[in-house]
């Protein structure tokens, strides 16, 4: 039987967003987002939803928006990716998501694509292109009311990878903080100190 999921990485990573488990006939490890946002100590509920918040703001606030994540959610998911690659050895591993939600799979699709930026340094089109239709997933903007009809989503994932990749090329982030949880967590301090003091966003 054919394997239900897109591969990101030749025989080592899977993208398996139509699966709340182990995809039939993919022979790996298939691991939930979630599980690799709690690598950390940071909080994180139990859910990607629950991940999502504005500095300043209540959640209330936002109104409709569910991301995209901070960035130190997404650099604490990079390293917790990259500690599962380096574990599994020569076994592949797929990515799934918790439900078949189409925000979740949005936070989701930003994060994997995230870690083949700042991990293997493609370029948002690179990642773009790996991802396929997925990659035009967007999100919606905060303070967008709820009881409103939802607006326009102009904020695609593949804008998010753009931001990255501008951070990366303009020296804003350094991808070594990824090699060791203490200097993930270091940069992930730094940052949240930042925009304690200013706003910050993508």
């Amino acid at each position: 039987m054919a394997c239900l999921c897109r591969e990101l990485l030749p025989g080592k990573l899977y993208w398996a967003p139509e699966s709340t488990g182990s995809p039939a006939g993919f022979k790996g490890e298939f691991v939930q987002a979630i599980d690799l946002c709690r690598h950390s100590s940071a909080d994180s509920g139990d859910s990607i939803a629950a991940l999502y918040s504005v500095t300043h703001y209540t959640l209330q606030a936002a109104g409709r928006a569910f991301g995209p994540l901070g960035l130190d959610v997404v650099l604490r998911f990079c390293r917790g990716l990259r500690l599962k690659l380096e574990r599994a050895g020569e076994e592949a591993v797929a990515i799934g998501i918790a439900a078949r939600d189409k925000n979740e799979r949005t936070n989701v699709c930003l994060l994997v694509g995230a870690y083949l930026v700042l991990s293997y340094k493609m370029s948002a089109e690179q990642a773009a292109s790996t991802f396929g239709p997925d990659a035009e997933l967007g999100f919606i903007c905060s303070w967008s009311r709820v009881d409103k009809p939802e607006p326009k989503r102009n904020l695609l994932v593949r804008d998010c990878w753009a931001a990255l990749e501008l951070g990366l090329t303009r020296g804003w982030l350094d991808p070594t903080c990824l090699e060791s949880d203490e200097s993930t967590e270091q940069f992930c301090t730094m940052w949240r100190d930042f925009v304690r003091l200013y706003d910050a966003s993508w």
